[in-house]
């Protein structure tokens, strides 16, 4: 057996150990999460560092320190783009260590809640919406779209399959009250 073929062997064995890539694989996310967790750690540790000194910052400006008259309002925030640190980022920090202590909701929690909420109501802009068009009107939406979206015509097979499923979800709500229903479906 040449080299070249029992290196990527070896290389697999001493990446995956004797137990295979199942454990390997449970093993690195078993790291990820651990990461994560100290990551999360490390974020409130920078926050609480940034904290003091912003504060020692601010005590300097406030301090009447005639030979400090350079540290006044903005320059901690001049200080941490200087030293290549993002002020956004930084603030994002400070916020996050703030809110681990005193067990407010993080940035990042709070980013996921707005999402959630913009998506619910765009959700149910759109249901209002789509409620008051007549059946004719909304197939016609369907078709145009379909046209756009089919990959006979240039779209992508994906967006006709969510387009055909949005439609065939979409359907049964135009569904005829009473016989004489000018929106009922044919």
């Amino acid at each position: 057996m040449s080299t070249a073929h029992v290196l990527p062997f070896l290389v697999r064995e001493k990446r995956f150990g004797t137990g295979g890539p199942h454990d390997a694989e449970t093993r690195l996310w078993s790291q990820i999460a651990e990461w994560r967790e100290r990551l999360f750690a490390n974020h409130c540790e920078l926050g609480r560092l940034f904290s003091d000194l912003r504060r020692l910052y601010s005590e300097r400006g406030n301090s009447g320190d005639s030979r400090r008259s350079s540290f006044r309002h903005g320059t901690f925030e001049r200080e941490v783009k200087e030293r290549g640190y993002s002020s956004r980022r930084v603030r994002e920090w400070i916020s996050d260590y703030e809110a681990a202590t005193t067990g407010n909701p993080t940035n990042a929690s709070k980013r996921k809640a707005r999402r959630v909420a913009k998506s619910a109501l765009s959700q149910d802009v759109l249901s209002a919406f789509a409620a008051l068009l007549p059946f004719e009107a909304a197939q016609a939406a369907f078709r145009e779209a379909a046209r756009i979206f089919h990959p006979d015509h240039g779209g992508n097979a994906r967006r006709m399959q969510q387009l055909n499923d949005a439609w065939k979800a979409a359907r049964p709500y135009y569904a005829p009250t009473f016989q004489g229903d000018k929106g009922a479906v044919k």
